[in-house]
């Protein structure tokens, strides 16, 4: 009689010392005990778990066993010959058809035997349920890894970042002034391919041709390794220039560390990449600050810049206004250079209003930290599996475990708020930094200069996620006239990090332009749909 000694490793079995050897040798013990002589089949850094066809020793092993040349397999231990349910039962199948022998730590395994196999079922189960674990561990390790900062090697770390003292991911400043330079162009309209060639030209040198440096590369495979519209699209999307690394899709936590560009130039040219650049060059004669921002808040139509030469016109106004237009609206456009010098005034302001929004919530205390709410949600499920044992009718429990459910959903979301707050704040003074850099050269006093209109633009292009303009008419006489306002509601692009949405609301008188009344809105997405609104004068800010 002929036995196939299958022999099997993982390669991370294979890093911890397990050796293929020592189980031959046991093996071959076992043959020579029983007199029986032998074939060697060894699958070297292959997983118990991939499937017969995936590993080439096995698979030649149980065609020699159908075709006659062995009579049954010898093994160290079952989760050698397989860790997959499916593969069990192919195997057990094979040696029943051929009526062939199965030894598993020495022993005749009675494969028709019900108890036999019932115990070997039970093994593959432990040996399925043990990999999962391992590889669940493995994917912990993995992770808790990436989040202290570690990282691997060559030219798959990202473009701006090396290997560091103990393996650790720090930023590499000479390509770190690249990727702000993409961030840049990004920002100010540039495309993709715009982009790659404009590196292209410069002869800045992509990681890969980096790496690849030193090796002969014929020239055809070495045009492959420039800059490419779709490595542009990649840099623009990826949030470790704004701190935080990806793991299988998921953002891990901030690491200022790691942090290339501002928050807002890195949500700023994600959306031009998606196509929402709301300053995409015109035909236009003029030049409108505030272009594709506004809209009307009666009908929630876009408004549009109108001006004349002779300054007949010289307005934003609600699209319902042309003359093609149906269900007009009856709103009454604004001033336009009014509404331009309203708005950059409000951006510079915008670092003021931030850090009263910023004391604002910091009065509403964190109600508790991510330790006591964990320990809380493992009583209460504690108390829902007691509820199952308990002897009271089956409705009661159902409802009781209802209520104990809501309460810990009602903590996982106030984890959750929790976390987003605690991230708001550590990013609360880099981001006014940012900010104040963007609006620190706004001005209105020269609307004419083409270099200033730049400025302005971008400014607002980085800050500005809309403008509703609502015009009221309530009828009522002020000093002979009536009274007319605009209601300018300015949403402000702060990701902070979605934690709240920002807004300055003002009241503008519709004649004179005179600011009535103003408020800051703050939305808590994460807590609640209630808004907290804060009237501030002027003189506060």
């Amino acid at each position: 009689m002929k036995l196939g000694i299958y022999n099997r490793v993982s390669t991370e079995e294979q890093k911890k010392g397990n050796s293929i050897e020592t189980q031959e040798k046991k093996n071959k013990e076992i043959c020579k005990r029983l007199g029986y002589s032998y074939k060697v089949y060894n699958d070297k850094g292959i997983s118990g778990k991939l499937p017969i066809e995936k590993r080439p020793a096995l698979k030649m092993m149980l065609n020699d066993i159908k075709n006659g040349v062995l009579n049954g397999i010898v093994v160290t231990k079952f989760d050698r010959i397989t860790r997959n349910e499916i593969n069990f039962y192919e195997i057990k199948e094979t040696l029943l058809k051929t009526n062939s022998k199965f030894f598993l730590e020495g022993q005749d395994i009675n494969l028709k035997d019900y108890n036999e196999l019932f115990l070997l079922g039970f093994k593959n189960l432990l040996a399925t349920q043990e990999v999962d674990r391992l590889i669940e561990r493995s994917k912990e390790g993995i992770r808790t890894g990436i989040e202290r900062g570690r990282v691997g090697g060559g030219y798959s770390i990202p473009y701006g970042y090396k290997k560091g003292e103990n393996k650790m991911m720090v930023i590499d400043e000479e390509e770190a002034n690249v990727i702000q330079e993409i961030f840049n162009l990004s920002v100010k309209g540039k495309g993709q391919r715009a982009i790659a060639t404009h590196l292209n030209n410069k002869g800045i040198e992509t990681k890969y041709q980096k790496h690849k440096r030193t090796q002969t590369v014929n020239e055809i495979k070495r045009n492959s390794f420039i800059w490419k519209g779709g490595t542009i699209a990649k840099i623009l999307r990826n949030p470790i220039y704004i701190g935080h690394r990806l793991y299988k899709g998921e953002r891990l936590p901030y690491n200022e560390n790691l942090r290339i560009v501002s928050e807002i130039d890195f949500n700023t040219s994600k959306k031009i990449a998606l196509g929402n650049n709301i300053f995409k060059r015109t035909t236009n004669r003029y030049f409108y600050l505030l272009s594709g921002l506004l809209y009307c808040g009666r009908c929630g139509r876009k408004m549009y810049g109108k001006k004349r030469q002779n300054r007949k016109d010289n307005a934003y106004k609600c699209s319902s206004t042309k003359s093609h237009a149906k269900d007009k609206c009856g709103s009454r456009g604004m001033n336009i250079d009014k509404l331009e010098e309203i708005v950059l005034l409000q951006l510079k302001k915008l670092p003021d209003i931030l850090e009263t929004s910023y004391k604002i919530n910091n009065d509403k205390e964190i109600d508790l930290d991510s330790n006591q709410i964990k320990s809380k949600i493992d009583k209460i499920k504690k108390v829902q599996k007691k509820t199952f044992s308990m002897n009271i009718p089956i409705s009661l429990q159902e409802e009781r475990i209802n209520e104990l459910q809501k309460e810990i959903d009602s903590l996982e979301r106030n984890e959750k708020r929790n976390n987003y707050t605690k991230l708001f704040y550590k990013k609360k003074d880099q981001l006014i930094k940012d900010i104040k850099k963007i609006v620190s050269n706004i001005s209105y006093n020269n609307p004419n200069s083409e270099k200033q209109n730049k400025i302005n633009r971008e400014a607002v292009t980085k800050l500005i996620e809309k403008i509703n303009i609502t015009y009221i008419n309530n009828g009522k006489d002020i000093k002979g006239g009536k009274k007319m306002q605009h209601i300018v509601e300015i949403i402000y692009k702060i990701d902070t990090p979605s934690l709240t949405s920002l807004s300055r609301t003002l009241e503008i008188d519709s004649i004179n332009y005179n600011e009535l009344n103003s408020k800051i809105k703050i939305s808590h997405i994460e807590s609640s749909p209630a808004l907290i609104e804060v009237r501030l004068l002027d003189d506060q800010l």
